[in-house]
C-alpha cells in the first residue's frame, strides 16, 4: 500500500518555464499516481530563490508541519535543488526530516535507495549549491560587460537623468540589442546641480530642499549628495567606471561638496539643542584620544550626613561591552584648560586672519549659490508668465473649458509660489571688516572668559571642530591633561596643542 505524502514545489520567478510550480505539481500527481502513494497537500513558493529560506513562507510553514507531527509519512520534490540550492540548507533539512522518519523523494534525480544513493544525493546538493555559484558569476559577469562596454543602466535613473534605449549592436537573429544609457534630464538636471552647488557652500539639507524640492524626504538628499554618478562615475560590483554618463557636477564642486559631507558627519550631535544648552560647554566637542568616541559631562554625588557634594567630570562614552580605560577629567580642570589654551593661542592675530579670510571665502560662495538660485526662480517666473498669457489668450479666442480653468489655476498658483521664493532669497555677500580693531583679541578673550557656561560653549562652536584629549595619570589621584584643539571655518583646519 502507498504512503501519504505532501509535495513542496519552488520557482525563482525566471524564463524556465519546465520549472514552474504548476508543472511541478502536476508531474507530482502523476508521479504519485504511478507509484500508489496520495499527495495529501502541497507547499507552494513562488518567485524565491533557493539560495537561501529567507522570504520563503511556505518553506518555513512545511517544515514546521513536517517536524510537528504530521501524519505523511514522506515529501515529494520535483527534484532536490527545489528544496535548497545551498549546500548546507539542503544536507541539514533532509537529514532532519530522515531522522524524524519522513522520506524525501525527487521526481527527476533517480537517486538509488541505500548508503550510495545518500553519496550520490550529496553530490547532487553539490552540484546544485555549485551551480548556483556558476550562475551568480556569469550575471554578474555580464552586467560587468553591459556597464563596461555599453555604459548600460539597469533599474531606475537617478534624479536629474533620463533612460534613454540605444542600439549598440544585432542580435544573432538580426535583431537590435538595444540599451539603456542615462542622459540629462534638461528639467531636473539644473537643481541638481544647484543642490551641489548648495551644499559645497555649506547649506543644511534642509535648504537645500528648500530651494530644490526635488525629494520629499531629507535622507534621500544625503544619499544624493555621495553619490558619485553625478559626476559621471558609475559605481559597480566595486569597481568605478568614469565616463559613464555625462556629468551634472564638476570635479571641483563634487569634491568640496564631499568635504561638508564628512564634516557633517563628524560633527554628528556637534549642534543637537541638548549640546548646546548643556551647562557642560564642551559637549559635542570631545573626543577620547584613547578610543576615538566622544567624551559626554557626568555627574557623581557623594553622600554625606551633613551635605551632599557634586562632582562633574567628562567621561568616554564607550560601552560595557567595549570598555574604554581613558580616564575621566574633571569639568572644571579640563574647561579652564582649553579656555586658556583658545585665548592665549586662537584669539591671536594670524590665527584669526586666516579665519577671517575663510569666512570671506564662504560667504562669497553662498552669495554665488543664491544669486544662480535667484537667475532660476526669475527664468521659471518669467517662463510661467508667458503661459499664462498665451493660456489666457486661448481661452478668449477659442472659449473656456474646465481643463483650461484647472491649468490656468495651477500655473497662477505655481507664479504666486515662485514670487515668494524670489522674495525669500537674499543676493549677498557677508564680509567681516578688513582690519581687526587693535584691541578686538583682548575684548573677545575677555568675552568669552565672562560669559556663562552654555554662552561659552556657543562660541566655542563658532570656530573649535572637536577636541581630542586624555588624562595621563602620573598617581592614583594626580594627571596631566593631553590633546589638541582642532579649529577651523569651512575648509580651513588648524591644530593647536592642548
Amino acid at each position: 500500500m502507498g504512503e501519504r505524502l505532501i509535495g513542496y514545489a519552488r520557482d525563482s520567478g525566471g524564463r524556465e518555464q519546465q520549472l514552474s510550480v504548476d508543472q511541478q505539481l502536476e508531474r507530482m500527481g502523476v508521479w504519485c499516481q504511478e507509484h500508489g502513494h496520495v499527495l495529501t497537500r502541497t507547499f507552494v513558493d513562488r518567485a524565491r530563490s533557493g539560495t537561501s529560506t529567507t522570504g520563503r513562507d511556505q518553506f518555513r510553514d512545511m517544515m514546521d508541519y513536517l517536524t510537528n507531527g504530521a501524519a505523511e509519512s514522506g515529501l515529494v520534490l520535483w527534484e532536490f535543488s527545489r528544496l535548497a540550492r545551498d549546500y548546507d540548507d539542503a544536507q541539514f533539512f533532509i537529514a532532519d526530516l530522515r531522522r524524524r522518519g519522513i522520506e524525501v523523494y525527487s521526481i527527476t534525480d533517480n537517486i538509488p535507495p541505500g548508503l550510495d544513493g545518500r553519496l550520490l544525493e550529496s553530490i547532487m546538493n553539490w552540484k546544485n549549491a555549485r551551480y548556483s555559484e556558476e550562475l551568480a558569476r556569469n550575471v554578474m559577469r555580464g552586467q560587468r560587460f553591459y556597464v563596461q562596454h555599453h555604459r548600460g543602466h539597469s533599474g531606475k535613473p537617478p534624479t536629474g537623468y533620463l533612460g534613454e534605449r540605444v542600439e549598440v549592436g544585432k542580435h544573432r537573429d538580426g535583431s537590435p540589442h538595444l540599451v539603456t544609457q542615462l542622459v540629462i534630464d534638461p528639467v531636473r538636471a539644473p537643481l541638481v546641480k544647484m543642490a551641489f552647488e548648495m551644499r559645497a557652500g555649506g547649506a543644511t539639507l534642509g535648504e537645500i530642499h528648500a530651494a530644490t524640492r526635488l525629494h520629499e524626504w531629507n535622507v534621500v538628499y544625503s544619499k544624493m549628495l555621495i553619490n558619485s554618478i553625478y559626476k559621471g562615475t558609475y559605481r559597480f560590483g566595486g569597481e568605478d567606471y568614469p565616463g559613464f554618463c555625462e556629468a551634472i557636477v564638476d570635479e571641483e564642486t563634487w569634491e568640496r561638496a564631499q568635504a561638508v559631507n564628512r564634516e557633517r558627519a563628524e560633527r554628528h550631535g556637534y549642534n543637537h539643542p541638548r549640546a548646546v544648552r548643556s551647562r557642560f560647554m564642551l559637549t559635542g566637542l570631545l573626543i577620547c584620544a584613547v578610543c576615538g568616541r566622544s567624551m559626554n559631562g557626568r555627574m557623581t554625588i557623594q553622600r554625606k550626613p551633613w551635605n551632599d557634594k557634586r562632582y562633574d567630570y567628562y567621561r568616554c562614552s564607550s560601552s560595557n561591552a567595549e570598555y574604554c580605560r581613558a580616564a575621566q577629567i574633571p569639568k572644571e580642570e579640563l574647561e579652564e584648560r582649553v579656555l586658556q589654551v583658545v585665548t592665549d593661542v586662537v584669539l591671536t592675530p594670524a590665527v584669526l586672519g586666516e579665519l577671517q579670510a575663510e569666512v570671506e571665502r564662504q560667504a562669497a560662495q553662498v552669495g554665488d549659490v543664491q544669486r544662480v538660485r535667484r537667475e532660476r526662480l526669475e527664468r521659471e517666473y518669467a517662463e510661467t508668465s508667458g503661459r499664462i498669457t498665451r493660456l489666457v489668450a486661448a481661452i478668449r479666442d477659442a472659449g473656456h473649458s474646465r481643463a483650461l480653468i484647472d491649468e490656468l489655476a495651477g500655473l497662477e498658483r505655481r507664479l504666486g509660489e515662485i514670487g515668494m521664493e524670489m522674495g525669500s532669497v537674499e543676493v549677498a555677500v557677508v564680509k567681516m571688516p578688513a582690519n581687526l580693531p587693535d584691541n578686538f583679541m583682548e575684548t573677545a578673550a575677555r568675552a568669552l572668559l565672562e560669559a556663562g557656561d552654555i554662552e561659552k560653549g556657543v562660541i566655542l562652536r563658532g570656530f573649535v571642530r572637536r577636541i581630542i584629549v586624555r588624562k595621563v595619570m602620573k598617581s592614583k589621584r594626580e594627571g596631566k591633561i593631553e590633546g589638541e584643539i582642532i579649529v577651523g571655518v569651512g575648509e580651513l583646519e588648524k591644530s593647536v596643542s592642548l
